[in-house]
């Protein structure tokens, strides 16, 4: 199981997942903020593609403009975060 997972144009650390939570768009019109808490964050790393150096923040938070799209994320993003737990369990045994 890879440690990577990537969705679209922004890839995430499963082994840097603390927690997932959502906040609600401002004004009641549906959609909402998908909230990725991570273990570390406000760090430099070095991106081998690009070259460059960038900060890594301790949240990454993306929106989206249904409900039903922000489920469907979740579902997705939680689902590859549990293989990846379940393996790395897998290898301490």
């Amino acid at each position: 199981m890879g440690r990577i997972f990537i969705n679209g144009d922004e890839a995430f650390d499963l082994g840097n997942i603390k927690s997932i939570d959502t906040t609600p768009f401002s004004g009641g019109f549906g959609g909402c903020y998908v909230n990725t808490h991570l273990l570390t964050g406000n760090e430099y790393v070095f991106n081998p593609d690009r070259e460059t150096t960038e900060l890594i923040n301790p949240k990454i938070t993306k929106g989206f403009g249904e409900d039903r799209h922000a489920m469907f994320f979740i579902k997705t993003l939680v689902g590859e975060w549990e293989k990846y737990l379940e393996s790395k369990e897998s290898q301490k045994e």
